[in-house]
């Protein structure tokens, strides 16, 4: 099978397409005929190794998971023996989580992972487009903090893949949607639910002013002692790229100050799936994409993301 790997850390010319052999599935597996996959901030994260504790879990100097790749969308070409939820000629999407692979024809998985049918409503590539971002809003928002509706929040990063998502969640949530983006993005970000709009390059968001209930920095380029004032005396400070610093100020903000700071890994789950299954079934969670790329423009994909200025999602179709 055709795959997109990369065996060195660093910039785009460390991408290369080899063949590797397709994986055989065992009794409690599904192999998934990949149909479209995305690039998505994690995907650049990882293969720059940035920050540098990427390499504390894939390898200090190389490494160890090579293909890259956190969400797919495609076709169960076979089953394991003892796989019951799937069929041969299923049309699933998911995520991989930190395993990564979705970069490639062929994608094998445990039938527990975060995997379920595709919507019938959805195209291929719209159905790759949501799981990552999607299940890590769901992960902050619902799992991470306690929400009521009316609760105010501010997006930061609101038109990527994170934020987009992030806004309807909020807003189907009953949340009150501040978000902070470009201005080419205002009318996107609005269709979405968001209430107003901060372009953050007429006014930075630490010169701002305002009280939020929840801060979600979708982006990691905002610092903490810099704009907790925009928060409430019991406001969350929801970190999803999370730093040393962010997991500093988590620990030390539970024992000390009132203004909590929320990081960590976003796990994504079969459970978490089906749930943003059924947003879209009911026509509370929509597909936001910027661009689609073939499979052997992965590379310049990769660049459209590293250039900070896309809308939603960067797919890839194979």
């Amino acid at each position: 099978m055709k795959a997109m790997i990369y065996e060195r850390y660093g910039d785009t010319d460390v991408l290369q397409t080899k063949a590797l052999d397709i994986p055989v599935v065992d009794k409690n597996q599904i192999l998934i005929k990949v149909r479209a996959t995305t690039v998505s901030s994690a995907d650049v994260r990882m293969r720059k190794a940035d920050p540098w504790a990427v390499r504390l879990f894939n390898g200090i100097f190389t490494p160890k998971k090579q293909v890259l790749g956190t969400e797919f969308s495609g076709e169960i070409a076979a089953i394991g023996e003892s796989v019951t939820q799937f069929n041969t000629g299923d049309c699933v999407f998911g995520g991989t989580g930190t395993e990564m692979g979705a970069h490639a024809e062929y994608l094998l998985l445990e039938e527990s992972a975060a995997v379920t049918h595709m919507p019938s409503s959805l195209t291929f590539e719209q159905a790759a487009s949501i799981p990552f971002g999607a299940t890590a809003s769901w992960y902050f928002l619902h799992h991470r903090i306690s929400t009521r509706p009316k609760l105010r929040i501010l997006i930061n990063g609101a038109g990527g893949a994170l934020g987009s998502y992030g806004i309807q969640i909020a807003v189907n949530k009953g949340m009150e949607v501040t978000a902070v983006c470009q201005l080419a993005k205002k009318a996107l970000v609005q269709s979405l639910g968001a209430h107003d709009v901060w372009d953050y390059t007429e006014r930075a968001v630490e010169d701002r002013s305002g009280e939020f209930d929840i801060l979600y920095d979708t982006v990691g380029n905002l610092k903490y002692s810099a704009c907790k004032h925009l928060l409430t005396n019991d406001g969350v400070w929801l970190a999803a790229s999370g730093g040393l610093t962010d997991f500093y100020r988590m620990l030390t903000t539970r024992i000390w100050g009132r203004r909590k700071v929320v990081c960590g890994l976003a796990i994504e789950t079969k459970s978490d799936m089906n749930q943003i299954k059924t947003l879209i079934e009911t026509d509370k969670l929509n597909p936001v994409i910027d661009s689609i790329f073939e499979f052997d423009k992965l590379v310049e994909a990769h660049r459209r993301v590293e250039e900070g200025r896309k809308a939603g999602s960067v797919v890839v179709k194979l």
